[in-house]
């Protein structure tokens, strides 16, 4: 793999935490999950992993 295509990858999975915080953020306000997944770009089955998540910690 090339370092160019390293460091898109590197990338791409910073946005993809951002975007997975965004809807962790979402959820603790109780946004409607259809509301997380249309503003946070996270697909409904990773947002619904999160939300088990936070609610298992709680």
């Amino acid at each position: 793999m090339s370092m160019l295509a390293e460091l898109e990858d590197t990338r791409e999975e910073g946005r993809e935490e951002g975007r997975e915080q965004n809807a962790i953020t979402m959820l603790k306000d109780n946004l409607a999950l259809d509301k997380v997944i249309l503003y946070s770009g996270v697909s409904e089955a990773r947002v619904l992993e999160l939300q088990k998540s936070l609610t298992e910690n709680e």
